[in-house]
């Protein structure tokens, strides 16, 4: 199972990009396009495949709504996670400037 330290760039941003349309809420949960909106440059198919990294490693979770539409949900370790990633590019942000 994946900790944050082994996630890849685009694993990180693409849970930087799920905290954020959760509003980093544990209460929320949003459709895959409402994360992929948040992201550039990286493929439709690329963001499937990574969100399912993610769940299948406890950072987010399947919330189904209805019979067939699927929404997402972060977990506590997902939160802290995206919490963390956040800081860290605040931090180096402000470390440059």
């Amino acid at each position: 199972m994946k900790e944050l330290e082994d996630l890849t760039e685009a694993e990180r941003v693409i849970l930087l990009a799920s905290c954020d349309a959760n509003r980093f809420s544990l209460n929320s949960h949003v459709q895959l396009e409402t994360i992929t909106r948040r992201i550039k440059g990286l493929s439709g198919k690329y963001v499937k495949k990574v969100i399912k990294l993610l769940l299948s490693n406890g950072f987010i979770r399947l919330h189904p709504v209805g019979r067939s539409k699927k929404t997402y949900q972060l977990n506590r370790k997902g939160l802290n996670a995206g919490t963390q990633i956040r800081d860290e590019l605040i931090s180096n942000r402000n470390a440059s400037n």
